[in-house]
């Protein structure tokens, strides 16, 4: 689970059940969430104390800081959390915010991935430097 692939995270990452606890008619339980999951969730509400906003609104503001083409669906299900979610399209988070909630929910991607980067000299030799992986941006 990142920002980046559902925000907020069937309601991880809103805040409900690492600020106030699962709510009643949550879709899912407590005991399913991730060690984690968790973990990322309070990168999430920390970075939204920072700035005074709401963690549902970082979480959004991250998934749009991934890339300019990616663009969050919402799935509100009251009109406040629709008025709530509106509010991340205003919201641009600082870079050091981004690194935060990215290292938060970093992952080892293993092989073949972890070889590959490993070969790039080799492979590129003295262009290496020119060479722009997708785990340097």
């Amino acid at each position: 689970m990142t920002g980046s692939s559902w925000p907020p995270a069937r309601g991880i990452l809103s805040g409900k059940f690492t600020r106030t606890g699962a709510t009643a008619g949550s879709r899912i339980s407590r005991d399913a969430i991730s060690e984690r999951e968790l973990t990322i969730a309070r990168a999430v509400d920390s970075v939204a104390d920072d700035l005074g906003v709401s963690s549902s609104q970082v979480a959004l503001a991250w998934t749009r800081a991934q890339h300019a083409w990616v663009h969050p669906i919402l799935g509100a299900r009251t009109l406040d959390q629709l008025v709530d979610s509106l509010g991340a399209f205003e919201l641009r988070l600082p870079t050091d915010a981004v690194r935060r909630l990215n290292d938060a929910a970093a992952f080892d991607l293993g092989f073949p991935q972890d070889f590959i980067e490993m070969s790039h000299d080799f492979v590129y030799g003295p262009v290496n430097q020119n060479v722009i992986s997708r785990s340097r941006t």
